[in-house]
């Protein structure tokens, strides 16, 4: 009998390991997630000093400015007629070539 007793209960305690081994891989999957930090608006970045080669054929701009924001260069020319940005990142470039490509 005790066979049999073994057997009508074999479902439920399947079920009850079943749902343990489950929540136990999700607490192991949510402690394994990286802390990502919250996406915040980036401050242009700004390149001075370097020779801009613009690949026209022109002379090269030395002491260059280069004004880049999102990913894209919004600005370039020369440290005199290019505005840096109060809140940019700036790079000093001196001594550098910068090229297109």
């Amino acid at each position: 009998m005790a066979t049999i007793e073994l057997i009508a209960n074999l479902p439920r305690v399947f079920m009850k390991r079943f749902h343990l081994t489950i929540f136990g891989l999700v607490l192991v999957l949510i402690s394994c997630r990286e802390n990502v930090a919250p996406i915040t608006e980036a401050a242009d970045l700004v390149l001075v000093g370097a020779n801009l080669i613009d690949g026209t054929g022109a002379a090269p701009i030395a002491d260059s400015v280069i004004v880049i924001r999102d990913g894209q260069i919004i600005a370039s020319g020369s440290r005199e007629t290019t505005p840096i940005p109060s809140d940019a990142q700036v790079i000093d470039f001196s001594g550098k070539s910068i090229i297109p490509g």
